[in-house]
């Protein structure tokens, strides 16, 4: 709520030093990785796995992006329902995020494309509505009037540092592994990423709760 400061040292500092900032990043480290990775070799895994020809993989890929578009309107729904309590929405689809994950892991899917389909689907919808979050509203909470713009850039290029993992390093975890080893890699960031949520909900509660205090404390001081 300050005035616009005066040069970026002085915007960027306070972003620096909050660790809702450096959790919300962490966070959108981890989900861009995943979301980039589904993003990038969906139509390679559904080809291989699955028995689907490649014009048939690159179509049903379709539905990764379609799905999640769908998850994107309900997490924004819900986060105006709520308000700013954004953990409350977050941490448990990153939970079922996981899990979508692990069980996509484990389970047979050569010859059944739509088994494949339908677990990529859930992984899309319990991935892109956290996700938009964090590319959304939780930088415009924290940056404020004056920095909002800012903390989006620096929380967006966190995520993007997590997509330069999702081309290569994913690729030699599949040629290594298999498909079973790269999506067990991915669910291990997604529990990674679910501790950073569950520690942004809970410093972003404890924020929450400080700032009203200090309003009660202000709004009955007699001065």
């Amino acid at each position: 709520d300050d005035a616009k400061p005066q040069d970026l040292i002085r915007l960027v500092s306070p972003l620096l030093k909050s660790w809702s900032f450096w959790l919300a990043c962490a966070c959108n480290f981890g989900l861009t990785l995943i979301r980039e990775s589904f993003n990038f070799w969906t139509p390679t895994f559904l080809k291989e796995s699955t028995g689907l020809n490649a014009g048939e993989a690159a179509i049903s890929s379709l539905l990764f992006p379609l799905v999640g578009a769908v998850s994107a309107l309900a997490a924004g729904f819900l986060s105006d329902r709520i308000g700013r309590n954004h953990g409350k929405i977050s941490v448990p689809a990153i939970v079922l995020l996981v899990i979508s994950l692990c069980v996509l892991s484990v389970t047979p899917v050569a010859g059944k494309p739509w088994l494949a389909l339908s677990l990529i689907c859930a992984v899309s919808f319990f991935l892109i509505g956290p996700y938009s979050l964090l590319s959304g509203v939780v930088p415009l909470d924290l940056g404020g009037k004056s920095g909002s713009a800012t903390a989006t850039g620096l929380i967006d290029s966190a995520g993007y540092l997590g997509a330069i993992i999702s081309g290569t390093g994913i690729a030699l975890i599949a040629e290594e592994y298999g498909w079973r080893g790269a999506f067990q890699f991915l669910a291990v960031c997604g529990a990674f990423t679910c501790l950073a949520a569950i520690a942004f909900w809970w410093h972003h509660e404890k924020s929450s709760k400080a700032s009203v205090q200090d309003g009660d404390e202000t709004t009955n001081d007699p001065s």
